[in-house]
């Protein structure tokens, strides 16, 4: 019985809309920034393409307001001449690319851009670039020597 003699009194249950609510933006919020890690994670380290380029370093140069970046240029030769194969003919066709700064592969790119010798760099190219890596999305694994 209760303290007023009412028997007919019932209870009523009320939910929490606010709680229901809150829940659901945090697991919105949470799944937004678990797919945008996702997609950084993939654009920032899946490789589109591997491959060899060879020519003359023309240009290498450590570029950057806030992010200092190594940035360089080789231009490929087009022509071989028929009388002297070790001798080429310049053409036009300049390559852009970057290096994340291995000290080998600068020193190496270095050098090969003061003696003018042909080279044949490996490199591998990434979906998307950051300013902090670099302006093109070729960069630099590997020189070698043409010889």
């Amino acid at each position: 019985m209760s303290l007023f003699g009412n028997k007919n009194i019932t209870t009523v249950t009320t939910t929490k809309p606010a709680t229901t609510w809150r829940r659901r933006f945090l697991l919105v919020l949470l799944l937004i920034l678990t797919l945008g890690v996702v997609y950084t994670a993939f654009v920032m380290y899946y490789i589109k393409s591997e491959g060899e380029r060879t020519g003359v370093v023309r240009k290498l140069s450590l570029k950057g307001y806030v992010f200092k970046t190594w940035e360089g240029e080789l231009q490929m030769s087009s022509f071989i001449t028929p009388a002297d194969p070790s001798q080429t003919i310049n053409g036009g066709n300049i390559w852009l690319f970057s290096s994340e700064g291995n000290d080998v592969t600068i020193d190496a790119l270095k050098k090969a851009e003061q003696h003018g010798q042909r080279v044949t760099l490996h490199y591998k190219e990434y979906v998307k670039i950051f300013p902090w890596r670099g302006d093109t999305p070729y960069f630099i694994m590997g020189v070698e020597d043409v010889k």
